[in-house]
């Protein structure tokens, strides 16, 4: 039970991490004039995405229902899907690594705010 309560804590932990560092660098570099724009963009992007993974993990459980050929899923199952959705979040670490060294950097105060 503790180790279970661990893993979800470690999760919930960094999964609260993460939003808050989109949240942040996602307007990190937008001028002020353009920051209602950036918020409804960004709140749409983040909805949609959340949408679409709920989406694939469920097409991915359907088809290993499917090809299994099983009516119920099993634990199995959504092993294979939590696994796919794993996979398919993978590219992100590469488009981070690739940010600009300076991207956020306003928000450190090492550079000055744009006008």
């Amino acid at each position: 039970m503790w180790l279970i309560f661990g893993v979800l804590l470690t999760g919930g932990f960094f999964r609260s991490l993460q939003f808050n560092a989109y949240g942040s660098i996602a307007y990190a570099d937008i001028e002020q004039p353009r920051m209602s724009a950036a918020t409804s963009f960004f709140s749409m992007v983040q909805q949609l995405s959340a949408s679409l993974g709920i989406a694939i993990a469920a097409a991915v459980l359907g088809l290993t229902l499917s090809f299994f050929g099983r009516a119920s899923p099993s634990l199995a199952d959504f092993s294979v899907a939590f696994v796919a959705m794993a996979a398919l979040s993978l590219p992100a670490i590469f488009i981070c690594l690739n940010l600009p060294e300076a991207a956020g950097a306003e928000q450190t105060g090492k550079v000055a705010a744009a006008p």
